[in-house]
C-alpha cells in the first residue's frame, strides 16, 4: 500500500522485521505476474493524534522465531520510548455472529487496570504471539494490555466487522 493514507499517519518501516518469521503464504495474486508470490510483510506505521503518538506494528503473526521477533518490537519500543503497549487479538468461539462482538481486556499492570477497568489476565493455556510479546514489553518495563474479541469459529477466515470494531473502539478509549 501507499506509505501515507491519512495526513497523520505514515508508514516508517516498510517490511520492519526480516524474513524468515513468516512461512510462505499467498496473500494476493497480482494481475500483471499471477504466478508471483506477494509475500505478507509487517510494518510500521506512526500515527499523530491530537493527544498523543502512536505506533502501530501491523503484520500476521509470525510463524517461527518468536523471540527473536518480540526482541526486535521490544527494541523499536524502547527507541520510540512507547509508554504503553496495547496488543489485539481474536479469539476463536463458539459465538453467534448475530449477537454483538464480547470484548475481553486485561492487563497484568496495576495502573491500566485502575484507569480502564480491565481485569487481571486468567487465562492459562497455549498462547499467541500477543501474549508472548506482551509478556515481552512488561519484562521491559512497558506497561501492556490484551484487548481479545471473539469471533465464531465458522467465520475464521472471514473478515469480522464487529470484532473488529469492538477493538477499534476500546484502543481508542485508552490511547
Amino acid at each position: 500500500g501507499s506509505d501515507e493514507f491519512h495526513p497523520f499517519v505514515k508508514r516508517i518501516y516498510a517490511n520492519a522485521l526480516p524474513d524468515g518469521y513468516l512461512v510462505a503464504q499467498l496473500v494476493a495474486v497480482p494481475s500483471k505476474n499471477p504466478n508471483q508470490i506477494v509475500w505478507p510483510t509487517v510494518d510500521v506505521w506512526a500515527a499523530s493524534l491530537p493527544s498523543t503518538d502512536v505506533l502501530l506494528v501491523i503484520g500476521p503473526e509470525p510463524a517461527m522465531q518468536w523471540r527473536r521477533f518480540c526482541n526486535q518490537v521490544v527494541g523499536l519500543a524502547k527507541h520510540y520510548d512507547v509508554s504503553t503497549a496495547i496488543g489485539l487479538g481474536a479469539l476463536l468461539a463458539e459465538y453467534p455472529h448475530r449477537r454483538p462482538a464480547h470484548l475481553t481486556a486485561t492487563s497484568t499492570d496495576d495502573s491500566l487496570r485502575e484507569r480502564f477497568g480491565l481485569r487481571a489476565p486468567t487465562y492459562e493455556g497455549p498462547t499467541g504471539i500477543v501474549g508472548v510479546l506482551g509478556e515481552a514489553l512488561t519484562t521491559a518495563g512497558v506497561p501492556t494490555a490484551s484487548l481479545w474479541s471473539a469471533v465464531p469459529t465458522y467465520t475464521a477466515q472471514l473478515t469480522a466487522a464487529k470484532a473488529t470494531a469492538v477493538l477499534v473502539r476500546a484502543t481508542c478509549a485508552m490511547v
